[in-house]
C-alpha cells in the first residue's frame, strides 16, 4: 500500500513539471516568435525551444510508465515526499477501516430493520388477533343480554305456569271435596245467623251454601268463561246459583259488582270472589280439604285408574311407604 501511494506521488509530480514545461515553452514561443530566417541566436532560440519540447516528451514518457517504473520512481523520491506518501497510505487504511466499520454499521442497522419490520409484522398479527377477540366479547356479551332477557321470560313463563298449576290443582281439590261433601253442604242458615242486607248476606249465603268461592263461582260462570260482567252476574246468581240476590241483599246486580272489583278491572274473577270476605268464608263455608279427599280428587285416570296404581306400587296387596312416595 505504501509503494503505491509513493508511486502516486512521483507521478503527480511529473504531471507538475509536465505543465510546467508547457506553460514555459508557450511563454517562450509568445516572446520569441519564429523569425523568417535561422540566423545567429534565432538559431540558439530554436535549439532551446527544441531542448524543452525534448524535456516535454520525457516527461510525458514519465507520466505513463509503467507501475513498476513508477514504484522505482517512487523509491529514488525525496525523503519529504516518502514520509507524506507513507502519511497518505496510513490515511487510506484508517479511512478504508472506517469504510469496513461502517459497512458492519449498516449491516447492523439491516439486520435490526429486518428484525424490527418482523416484530411489527408480529404486533399487526396481534392486533388483528385482539380486534377479533373483541370482536366475539361483543358478540358473546349480546347472547348474553339476549339469554338474560330471555331468561327472564322464560321465570316469568314458569312463575306463571307453577301459579297456573297451583291453581288447577287447588280446584282440583276443592272440586273433588265439594263432589265427597254434597250430602253435607246446602245447609240452612239459622234465623240469627243471616245478616240484613248487603254483601255479606250473599257471601254468607253462598259461603253456606257451596262451601268453596271457587265453587261458587263455578255454579254462578254458566257460560264458563272465568270472568263475571254484571248480566253474567245477575244471571248466574238467579240461575245457576238460584239465589233471590235483590231480596237476600237489597242491591243490584251491578252494586254487587262493585263491591266485588277490587280490582277495578270492570268484571269479577274466582279470585275476587274468594278475596271478597274471607272472614265470612272462613266461618260459614267449609273446612280445608282433608288429605283423603285430596288422594280421591286426584287424576287417576291418567295413571291408568286407581287399581292399577296401586298394583304397580304394592307388592303382595300391601302398600309401603317406598311405593306410596
Amino acid at each position: 500500500m505504501q509503494d503505491l501511494a509513493s508511486a502516486t506521488v512521483a507521478r503527480n509530480a511529473a504531471e507538475h513539471r509536465k505543465r510546467w514545461l508547457k506553460e514555459e515553452l508557450k511563454a517562450v514561443e509568445a516572446q520569441h516568435p519564429p523569425p523568417p530566417t535561422d540566423t545567429g541566436p534565432l538559431l540558439e532560440m530554436r535549439r532551446e525551444v527544441q531542448q524543452l519540447r525534448s524535456r516535454l516528451a520525457a516527461c510525458e514518457a514519465e507520466t505513463e510508465m509503467p507501475a513498476a517504473d513508477v514504484l522505482d520512481a517512487a523509491e529514488q523520491a525525496p525523503p519529504e515526499l516518502a514520509q507524506k506518501a507513507a502519511e497518505l497510505a496510513a490515511r487510506a487504511a484508517a479511512l478504508k477501516r472506517s469504510e469496513q466499520a461502517l459497512d458492519a454499521q449498516r449491516a447492523e442497522v439491516r439486520a435490526a430493520t429486518e428484525e424490527a419490520s418482523l416484530f411489527e409484522r408480529e404486533a399487526a398479527a396481534r392486533r388483528s388477533h385482539c380486534d377479533q377477540l373483541s370482536q366475539q366479547i361483543q358478540d358473546l356479551k349480546a347472547e348474553e343480554r339476549t339469554a338474560a332477557a330471555r331468561r327472564r321470560e322464560l321465570d316469568r313463563e314458569v312463575h306463571g305456569l307453577a301459579s297456573s298449576y297451583d291453581r288447577y290443582k287447588h280446584l282440583c281439590y276443592v272440586y273433588g271435596a265439594a263432589l265427597l261433601r254434597t250430602p253435607h253442604l246446602g245447609q240452612p242458615l239459622e234465623d240469627g245467623a243471616k245478616p240484613k242486607r248487603g254483601l255479606d248476606a250473599l257471601i254468607q249465603v253462598l259461603a253456606s251454601r257451596y262451601g268453596w268461592p271457587e265453587v261458587a263461582f263455578l255454579r254462578i260462570d254458566r257460560r264458563g268463561a272465568g270472568r263475571l260482567g254484571a248480566t253474567e252476574l245477575r244471571m248466574g246468581l238467579l240461575l245457576g246459583a238460584r239465589i233471590d240476590f235483590p231480596a237476600v241483599t237489597g242491591l243490584t246486580a251491578e252494586a254487587l259488582l262493585s263491591a266485588m272489583d277490587s280490582r277495578g278491572a270492570g268484571f269479577v274473577a274466582a279470585q275476587d270472589l274468594a278475596a271478597c270476605r274471607p272472614g265470612i268464608w272462613k266461618e260459614f263455608g267449609a273446612t280445608e280439604v282433608l288429605t283423603v279427599e285430596k288422594l280421591r280428587a286426584l287424576p287417576w285416570a291418567a295413571a291408568g285408574g286407581r287399581a292399577q296404581a296401586f298394583e304397580e306400587f304394592s307388592e303382595d296387596g300391601r302398600l309401603n311407604w317406598p311405593g306410596f312416595e
